[in-house]
């Protein structure tokens, strides 16, 4: 029997259409998972909560009538792009056949951080909760590890919603810096073709996935349903959306969705939503 390993993502329904085992696990999210200075705290301990279940179904999952050499990993959104990450990783080769991979991808400006962001962001994230930073170290000292032992898990939470809540990048899988989990960056991987390739692969997106996103540069839309929309209007708030993730690129991307608009007759409301 083949075994679904699900990241992000209720694998029940795929449990009831097929003669499938499913396993799901509570892996460490944000700060918790993925807060690294690559030295007293290791990169990437999220993915390694990831690793650590594979081995398990690897060793285990025969007990249930499941067949360790037909295990299929899927996520959806940061789900997908940790399927992405595995996929990448030399630490999971041979521990899984098949992924699915569902709006996400380890690629995208959510997926991965280089190691100097990775610790740009531990620096940030650790000054937040007030703790100590020499900024004569790129590693965190005794006195800083000992604060961030001794914070509580909620600020931890708290801290890591806030960089959502502001727009800011998230925490990340990152790679680099003797990372055994992710080596190199996704790119350089894909490059040197270092990635697990015995793989049946499936990828697809869900309809309206950014929608949330959209919400967050356009609260007007749910405050007030009924506000006036132009095309113009709509370009300014692509724009605005894109450049907040500094990409060099926005007004092409704005010009992509609204420039086929500004020729339509009789563009309704919804049309621009």
């Amino acid at each position: 029997m083949g075994t679904i390993f699900a990241l992000a993502m209720d694998g029940r329904y795929l449990a009831h259409r097929g003669d499938v085992l499913l396993v799901t696990i509570q892996y460490r999210l944000g700060a918790l998972g993925l807060l690294t200075d690559f030295d007293r705290i290791p990169a990437n301990l999220q993915l390694l909560d990831q690793l650590f279940a594979l081995h398990w179904i690897q060793q285990n999952i025969h007990l249930f009538g499941g067949d360790p050499q037909l295990v299929t990993i899927f996520g959806e959104s940061s789900g997908a792009m940790n399927v992405g990450h595995l996929l990448l990783s030399p630490l999971a080769g041979g521990l899984f056949r098949r992924a699915i991979i569902q709006s996400g991808s380890p690629f995208s400006y959510y997926g991965i951080l280089s190691p100097e962001q990775a610790l740009a962001k531990t620096k940030v994230f650790t000054q937040r909760l007030g703790c100590p930073w020499v900024e004569s170290s790129r590693r965190l000292d005794n006195q800083t590890i000992a604060c961030l032992q001794a914070t509580p898990t909620e600020a931890f939470i708290n801290a890591t919603l806030a960089f959502i809540a502001h727009h800011e990048q998230p925490f990340l899988p990152t790679y680099g810096k003797n990372s055994s989990v992710m080596p190199l960056s996704p790119i350089e991987a894909i490059r040197a073709r270092k990635f697990n390739r015995a793989v049946d692969v499936l990828y697809g997106i869900c309809n309206n996935e950014g929608s949330h996103f959209v919400l967050n540069f356009a609260p007007e839309l749910v405050a007030n349903p009924n506000s006036f929309l132009t095309v113009t209007s709509v370009r300014a708030k692509i724009l605005a959306a894109m450049s907040s993730y500094n990409l060099s690129f926005a007004g092409e991307i704005a010009d992509y969705y609204t420039a086929p608009l500004a020729h339509r007759t009789n563009l309704s409301q919804d049309d621009l939503k």
